[in-house]
């Protein structure tokens, strides 16, 4: 037992160890939470942009709360004793009386997140948690040890404790670890679907251009020129592009669709967040905005397809670049207008080429 004794007085003390293994345990939990929070809020891929923030995160948290609260330990905190005295025992506390070794029924080893502390549990009156000893979370052969010492001397100077020795408490190590385990697996379950964003994650260095794009996917053959006109053209610089089409019906012939909207958006890394994760927030606000959306297979890395008011509406993500193709069709025609609006997106997205890299 880590004590000085000054006389018929015994003074009790903490370990060192105990603020080290605090200390240890405070520095591994805060990039486990950190990262588990950071995938729950943004529901995003995993963005390797993002380690630089969360680490700066962690590194704050350690500064201001794990480090000082190590110093706290080291130096005040382990000024406080626990004094054991011929006629009982007291927490160093002028405000407090001693605990008579007749009034003390049991020595118990208790679990806060602080660590383990010893309790004394009296005849009559509330419990007291002593100062000294104490342990953190991680095993500790000479916390017990000198628990059982503790009691040993309480039973020679009267104390009508059990001379068995009680039952460790069990260690909160396992129920912690198998919490962080299954945040942690709810976590990497959550951000699979996505993926992760690395700096060699292929991505698009140029989107083709709207119009060009529609034509090149067999847009004449869905929608002869001489039944349409060329209504808006815009080009967004490297961002991408959008083409749309009116109707411009014959006196023998009809147009198929009302409108056509095709839309190219291209996404780059803003040093925050890379062009793939930007892509895929747009396709999943975009997906989350629509009404009874279904999702396309084997489209780009991931695609969608909504009907409603007679309007048809395909959305294609590849790599950093999204495609969307938005039909206004006739009466009846929901079925040929989808089948068709799909095929035209997947001739878009064919020609966005991975020619580059994130990093």
């Amino acid at each position: 037992m880590t004590a000085t004794d000054s006389g018929e007085r015994l003074s009790l003390r903490r370990q060192r160890r105990w603020a080290y293994d605090l200390l240890i345990v405070g520095g591994v939990l805060p990039p486990v939470l950190v990262f588990t929070g950071a995938m729950f809020l943004h529901g995003l891929p995993f963005d390797y942009l993002w380690i630089p923030r969360l680490a700066a995160v962690t590194a704050w948290i350690w500064v201001l709360l794990v480090l000082p609260a190590f110093v706290l330990r080291m130096t005040l905190l382990r000024r406080k004793e626990v004094t054991l005295t011929p006629e009982g025992i007291q927490n160093s506390d002028p405000a407090k009386e001693p605990v008579p070794w007749s009034n003390i029924v049991d020595l118990k080893v208790v679990w806060r997140p602080a660590g383990y502390g010893v309790r004394v549990l009296k005849e009559w009156g509330p419990p007291v948690l002593l100062y000294a000893p104490r342990s953190g979370w991680l095993p500790d052969r000479r916390f017990h040890q000198d628990v059982a010492e503790l009691r040993e001397l309480a039973i020679q100077r009267g104390a009508p404790i059990n001379a068995a020795t009680p039952p460790r408490p069990q260690s909160p190590l396992l129920a912690v670890g198998l919490i962080i385990a299954v945040v942690f697996a709810a976590t990497v379950a959550r951000i699979v679907p996505s993926g992760a964003v690395w700096p060699w994650t292929s991505t698009a260095s140029t989107a083709p251009d709207a119009c060009v794009a529609a034509d090149a996917a067999g847009l004449e053959q869905y929608w002869p020129a001489r039944l349409r006109v060329l209504t808006a053209k815009e080009r967004y610089e490297d961002a991408g592009s959008r083409c749309e089409w009116l109707e411009q019906n014959l006196i023998d012939e009809f147009a198929p669709y009302r409108t056509l909207d095709v839309r190219i958006g291209r996404f780059s890394s803003d040093g925050e967040t890379s062009g793939v994760a930007q892509a895929f927030r747009d396709f999943k606000t975009d997906r989350m905005d629509e009404t009874k959306p279904r999702t396309v297979p084997d489209l780009g890395d991931e695609a969608y397809l909504a009907t409603y008011s007679g309007q048809v509406r395909v959305q294609a993500r590849k790599a950093n670049v999204t495609v969307t193709v938005t039909v206004d069709f006739r009466a009846g025609k929901s079925g040929e207008a989808e089948s068709q609006a799909r095929a035209l997106t997947e001739g878009i997205i064919h020609l966005v080429r991975r020619d580059t890299t994130e990093g």
